[in-house]
C-alpha cells in the first residue's frame, strides 16, 4: 500500500480520481502542479472544472456515457485535447482513463500528461515542413524554366545549325557555279584576244572593234558574277534584295551564241532560235 501511495504522490504524471458523479476525490501533487492549484484545491471540485467551457457541456455527455460501460483507454487518440488551468488558460494534455470498483462504487482514474512541448515541437517539425516544400516548389519552377529555356536555346542553335549548313551548301554551290562560269568569259577573252593580233589593217577595224566589244561584254560578265559571288556574304546577313529589270533575251541569247562560237571545236554545230513575244 505504500508503494502503490508513493507512486500516486511521486508520479510525473497528474493522477485524479473521480467519482461517477464526476467529483474529484483524489488528485496527486503533479496533477496540482499541472492546473496550477494548491494542496487539496482539487478536491471535490467537479472534473468540468477542469475542462475549457466551450466543451463543458459535450464533457458531461461523454463522461455520462463512460460511466455506463467504463474501461480502460486512451482519449484524444487522432486528436488534440486542452485542459484549463486555475486562471483560465489552456494547455493540450493527452489523457488516459482506468476505472476500478470500491465498496460498490465505480471510480475513474485519469492519467493526464502536458504535451504542450511535443505539440510545439510538432508544430515547428510542420513550418520547416511546410517551408521546405515551398523552397522545393521554387526550385521546382526554377529547374523547369531552366529546362524550358534549355529546350528553347536546343531549338534555336538546331534551326542557326540547319541554317549555317545550308548557307554553306549554298556557298559550295556558288563557288563551283561561279568557277565554271569564270571559264566562259575568260575563254572568250583569250579567244579574242588572239584574234585581235590578227586583224592589223584599217580594212579589218570592224573586225577588231567587234572582238573589243566581245572582251568588254566578257569583263562585264565577269564583274556580275564577281557581285553575285560577294554577295553570299550579304545573302547570310539577310541584306539580297530582289531588283527586277527588263532585257532583251534574243540579245542574250545572240551574245552567248558569239561567245559560244569563239569556243566551238571544229565540227561542232550551234542552233538557236528565237521568236518576238508580243
Amino acid at each position: 500500500m505504500e508503494s502503490l501511495n508513493a507512486l500516486f504522490l511521486h508520479s510525473t504524471e497528474g493522477i485524479i480520481i473521480a467519482n461517477k458523479k464526476g467529483q474529484i476525490i483524489k488528485a496527486n501533487p503533479s496533477s496540482e502542479r499541472l492546473f496550477g492549484y494548491n494542496e487539496n484545491e482539487l478536491v471535490g471540485l467537479s472534473v468540468e472544472a477542469l475542462i475549457p467551457s466551450r466543451f463543458k457541456e459535450r464533457h458531461e455527455g461523454h463522461r455520462e456515457n463512460y460511466n455506463k460501460s467504463p474501461h480502460p483507454r486512451a482519449m484524444g487518440k487522432d486528436m488534440t485535447l486542452f485542459a484549463r488551468r486555475k486562471d483560465d488558460s489552456e494547455f493540450p494534455v493527452e489523457i488516459s482513463l482506468s476505472n476500478y470498483t470500491q465498496e460498490e462504487e465505480p471510480y475513474v482514474i485519469a492519467f493526464i500528461i502536458d504535451i504542450t512541448e511535443r505539440k510545439q515541437a510538432e508544430e515547428k517539425i510542420k513550418r520547416i515542413n511546410v517551408e521546405l516544400e515551398q523552397k522545393v516548389t521554387e526550385r521546382t519552377k526554377v529547374l523547369q524554366e531552366a529546362l524550358r529555356e534549355l529546350e528553347n536555346s536546343k531549338e534555336k542553335l538546331s534551326k542557326a545549325l540547319t541554317k549555317e549548313k545550308e548557307l554553306n551548301d549554298l556557298k559550295s554551290r556558288f563557288v563551283t557555279m561561279a568557277s565554271h562560269e569564270f571559264r566562259t568569259p575568260l575563254s572568250t577573252i583569250l579567244s579574242s584576244v588572239s584574234l585581235i593580233d590578227k586583224y592589223k589593217t584599217e580594212s579589218e577595224d570592224d573586225k577588231r572593234k567587234k572582238h573589243v566589244d566581245r572582251i568588254k561584254s566578257s569583263v562585264t560578265n565577269m564583274t556580275f558574277i564577281l557581285n553575285d559571288f560577294l554577295s553570299a556574304e550579304r545573302l547570310e546577313e539577310g541584306k539580297i534584295f530582289a531588283k527586277p529589270s527588263e532585257f532583251s533575251l534574243p540579245q542574250i541569247i545572240e551574245e552567248i551564241t558569239s561567245d559560244i562560237k569563239n569556243i566551238q571545236k571544229k565540227g561542232n554545230k550551234l542552233y538557236t532560235h528565237t521568236r518576238e513575244l508580243k
